[in-house]
């Protein structure tokens, strides 16, 4: 049995609803559905009541959950004892990003930080802002790229390290794919693709609609946003992502257009402050600081002529 149907399955229970459990684990409800019907077709029996009110657990569903509970403690304390043994006597640094990396020049960082530090064994975990910000508190990770108001939050520090705005993805043969500005007052009518709502840029989506009057139509969520520029491109609707990491995706049939909204998703290096702070995640923090700075400095002479 695939150990993702048993994360589901928990999931499930944790949240007490399938589409709050399909949210969290940044996936469909659909999918969460298929990995419970894989479960109870191996079983050959129900894990849920089905005439119950609530989500309830039938007797084969609860001998199910106190298994999958001590399955999936195994598997998690099997893991770590593998990169302890494989990582014995070397520094350890673990940090989060969101899963878009490369447009943002993350997984270069990280590659050439470690290329610098040789004695770091650096370990990357990619998920939404919500979870990383939850595994620094636990201290599973130091350090973390997010994006949203996590600089708004006292409870973390925060360095800015990318500037990012959203964008509408059009179908090339949409009337409005000639222009170079839309408004989302333009858009009122259309059908929205999205990411998940825990994302940053979702929640500077429903920000712009709310200012600007619109309800949005939202016809799906995606986990991927090639899913969302398929669609898109078979004009199955419009989606609004960010624009470096729609531009490094582009393809034929779609079309990227400004917001005329004004609409800044930055992204930052953050850490959580009630936890101090190793000398490999100071010295990652520091290098992450001085190449930005330096970056900085080289686009500013740019930007003045």
């Amino acid at each position: 049995m695939d150990i993702n149907y048993m994360k589901s399955f928990m999931t499930i229970i944790e949240c007490g609803d399938f589409q709050k459990a399909a949210d969290q684990l940044e996936t469909s409800r659909s999918e969460i559905l298929r990995h419970i019907s894989k479960i109870e077709e191996e079983l050959g029996t129900p894990l849920f009541k089905q005439d119950a009110e609530a989500l309830e657990l039938t007797k084969c569903g609860e001998l199910f959950r106190s298994a999958s509970e001590r399955i999936l403690n195994l598997w998690e304390q099997g893991f770590k004892s593998l990169g302890d043994f494989y990582f014995q006597g070397k520094t350890q640094l673990a940090v989060g990003s969101i899963s878009v990396m490369v447009p943002y020049r993350i997984t270069d960082m990280i590659f050439e930080f470690q290329k610098e530090h040789p004695e770091i064994n650096l370990h990357v975990f990619s998920e939404n802002d919500q979870i990383l910000k939850e595994k620094l508190k636990q201290r599973q990770i130091e350090l973390a790229f997010l994006h949203g108001k996590v600089s708004e939050d006292e409870a973390f520090e925060s360095l800015l390290y990318y500037q990012d705005s959203g964008c509408v993805l059009l179908p090339q043969q949409h009337p409005l794919a000639n222009r170079a500005v839309i408004s989302i007052r333009d858009l009122a009518n259309e059908q929205f693709l999205l990411l998940p709502e825990k994302t940053g840029i979702h929640q500077e989506f429903m920000r712009i609609c709310r200012e600007s009057g619109v309800s949005p139509k939202i016809a799906g969520i995606f986990r991927n946003s090639s899913s969302i520029f398929d669609l898109v491109s078979k004009s199955c609707g419009v989606g609004f992502l960010m624009r470096a990491s729609a531009a490094a995706q582009l393809q034929d049939g779609v079309v990227l257009k400004r917001l005329a909204e004004k609409s800044v998703i930055n992204i930052y290096l953050s850490r959580y402050r009630e936890v101090k702070m190793s000398a490999a995640a100071r010295l990652f923090w520091a290098y992450i600081r001085e190449r930005r700075e330096t970056e900085q400095q080289e686009k500013d002479p740019e930007e003045e002529t």
